[in-house]
This record gives structure tokens, sequence and C-alpha cells, in this order.
């Protein structure tokens, strides 16, 4: 869902789908193997690159971890949790103790950030189908009666007992962050993985560093530019970087951009003043939960979230082109988005 950061490597060059691949890095030494693979689930493409000898069998092991989340979490295959919730007519529903940590997460995320982060937006993420097909808003007559199945208390977790009163649920802006946390536990357990680099669609991670303790470089990517244009670069080690953006995915109608990212308070997609955020944060969930959740509430009241939290760093970019960074990610961010019109700020 989120495919906004792009990471500054031959790490994006799509030798397959399915392609496992030993490569050569000039940042590594030459006698540190560095393999990759690229797949494609939860809907976006997804590459994995990792360093270190004897670390071929360990992509494989990504990808049965994903494909395990999947199954475990995804809204269309009948036999995960969220399926069997959203078909569970209101009734209690036992699911995973991990899904059900993953919904306690989410409803705190909702609490936190005053609904502006909320799952139960399904019902209107899928009237608007944004990327999916439509080309035509709904009318307000559409979205109303679905705004009464929307708020994140008609969700209760006790223990593994999950009850939806009235409404459904859609881990589309969290699930990616989760299955990050988990890939990230995986690599790391993993001695001769010496470092790892991987996206999930936009949910970046980076474990370890490069050649002489060197972070990784991670580009911000222009949103008003080509997919491989940038206005900035921030260099990471052991970090998640996730990213939302009004031109993800959309579709213009009259003159109007209409984006996927939905506003649980108006039905619609948001019209804050935020064009992009990356959210920095060693939680993937987390990050993914804000990148949504900051993107709708627009710079003022995320920044006053920041200073009230300061659990994480951002980079704001804004519908009139002005650059935000946080002051934890001040020494890391290098701006050059100057030629292309933007101001650091």
């Amino acid at each position: 869902m989120k495919r906004i950061i792009a990471v500054l490597s031959a790490f994006f060059l799509l030798l397959s789908m399915t392609a496992c691949v030993k490569t050569e890095d000039p940042q590594q030494p030459v006698d540190v193997p560095v393999y990759e693979k690229t797949i494609f689930a939860m809907d976006t493409v997804m590459t994995f690159k990792v360093y270190g000898e004897g670390t071929e069998p360990v992509l494989d092991e990504c990808e049965a971890l994903i494909r395990q989340v999947e199954d475990e979490i995804s809204k269309t295959i009948d036999s995960s949790d969220i399926y069997k919730l959203n078909a569970s007519n209101g009734q209690p529903t036992k699911v995973a103790p991990e899904t059900a940590a993953l919904l306690a997460a989410a409803n705190e995320y909702s609490r936190r950030t005053g609904g502006a982060f909320d799952i139960t937006v399904e019902p209107l993420v899928a009237l608007w189908n944004v990327g999916g097909g439509r080309t035509v808003p709904p009318t307000q007559a559409e979205i109303d009666p679905l705004m009464g199945m929307v708020g994140f208390r008609r969700m209760s977790v006790d223990g593994d007992t999950v009850t939806l009163d009235g409404c459904r649920i859609d881990l589309g802006a969290i699930g990616k962050g989760y299955v990050s946390d988990k890939l990230y536990a995986l690599l790391k357990s993993h001695e001769n993985v010496k470092g790892a680099l991987f996206s999930l669609g936009g949910n970046v991670g980076v474990i370890g560093t490069k050649q002489g303790d060197k972070p990784f470089v991670i580009g911000v990517r222009d949103p008003k530019g080509q997919p491989s244009d940038y206005l900035g670069y921030i260099e990471l080690s052991d970090m998640f970087v996730v990213s939302s953006g009004d031109y993800e995915r959309f579709f213009e109608y009259d003159g109007t951009i209409y984006h996927h990212i939905i506003d649980p308070a108006t039905g619609a997609p948001s019209r804050s003043d935020i064009k992009e955020v990356s959210i920095v944060c060693d939680d993937g969930t987390y990050a993914d939960a804000l990148s949504t959740a900051l993107f709708v509430m627009g710079t003022e009241k995320a920044m006053k979230y920041y200073e009230d939290n300061k659990d994480f760093e951002a980079v704001f970019v804004t519908q009139d082109s002005k650059v935000f960074v946080t002051d934890g990610l001040k020494d890391k961010f290098t701006f050059t988005g100057a030629e292309a019109g933007y101001t650091y700020e």
C-alpha cells in the first residue's frame, strides 16, 4: 500500500518476480556475499537483500513467513482470522493470540491518535475502491450510511476473543508493518546475517550496517516527480521507514484527485495539507499506523503529536512543497529537493 520510499541501490531492480540471486555490492567487501529475492505478496512487490556467508536460505524463510502471515490476516482469504471476524455478525470470535495482540495494538494506536488511524474504515475503503477500478467518487448518500459502521471502539479485544459490533476491519494500514517486525526478528536471529535490507511495497527495514559500519542510505521520494526522483536521503541502521502519500493510488474526477487514504472522520480521502509523510521508528507496526494517522492529521496536529510523544521521527512534505524534519532526524537527513522547488523548513 505504501510505495513512496525507494532504497538507493540495485535493491529495486526486480530481476524477476521470484528471483533469488547472489549479487555484488560496491559498498561491501568483495568477500561478503549478497543475496536478493523478490516476490509478490500482500498485494505488492516485496524485495529482500541479505549480506553474509551462507545466508541465501534465509530468503526462503522470509518468503515463508510472509505467506504465513498473509494467510492469517488477509481479509480476502476465507481461512484467515480477519475474514472470519468480518463474517462473524457481531459474535465474539476466538482468534490466534498474535492476531488478538495485533488488533489490541491497532485499538491502542487509534486511541492515541484520536481516531486518525482506524482499521474499521473497511466499509469505506471498499466503497471508494481506489485503485480497484472506481473512476467516479461515491455520493454522500452512499457514504453516510457507512459512517455508522466506523469507529475503533466498535472493536473489543478480550484475551484471544474479538468482537466486532456492527463494523468490519481492514489491516491494510498496519499489516505490512506487522510483517516487517516479524521479518526483522527472523533476520536478527541468524548470526551469519551481517546486514539486511527489505522493502514490502514501501515499508522499508534495515538491519546492521554496510561496509565499515556505514549506515544504509534510504531515499525519500519526490511526491510530485517520477518514482526515481528524490528530495532527500536518510542514513539509518536497525530501523524501519514507512511512508504514506496522496499519489500512490488514486483516480482523478472533474479536476480533483481522490487518493486511497480515508479520513475516518469524513468517510472520504483525507484533505490534510500533507502530501507525503515518512516515519522512522524502531517499531514497524507503530510506524505503519503512524504514517496513515499523521497524514490524516495534517502538519500542525502531526507535529504536536510528535512533541507529545517523541517515540518516532518523521519527514513531512506539504502540498505547498515545504519539507519539515523532526529534531531527532535532522543529523541523518540530507535535503536535495531545492531544484525541484521544495523548501527545507
